[in-house]
């Protein structure tokens, strides 16, 4: 028997299906996260899934295709976050509202270094 291992994907949310998605994630007992910021979406339409591959196809079949998972061009698979990104990722998410905000994107390029001037430590 195949061992199935549990990964972090990237996904689309189709627009106004959120709240269903979200309701058969929950029924499926799938583990997810939506990123917020100010308690409003911070990237709209984005949504984090944590379970196995074959349940991740399965479940965008359920869901009527209202999900759409990111592609690693590479591999022509979906696109894995690692659990210890996710991790981090999730650790500043819950101080987000607190103690950082995100720089305008609009005013940085590619490459450009940035400088962290506040935080706990």
């Amino acid at each position: 028997m195949r061992q199935r291992i549990i990964r972090w994907y990237a996904a689309k949310i189709r627009y106004r299906a959120e709240q269903t998605t979200i309701k058969l994630l929950k029924q499926a007992g799938i583990e997810y996260y939506i990123p917020l910021q100010n308690k409003k979406t911070a990237v709209p339409g984005m949504i984090f899934i944590r379970t196995d591959y074959e349940r991740a196809v399965s479940f965008r079949e359920e869901s009527g295709d209202a999900i759409s998972y990111l592609h690693d061009h590479t591999n022509q698979r979906f696109q894995v976050i690692p659990d210890s990104e996710m991790q981090r990722f999730l650790f500043l998410q819950r101080f987000a509202d607190k103690y950082y905000c995100l720089p305008n994107s609009v005013n940085l390029q590619g490459g450009e270094k940035v400088r962290v001037i506040g935080g706990d430590e």
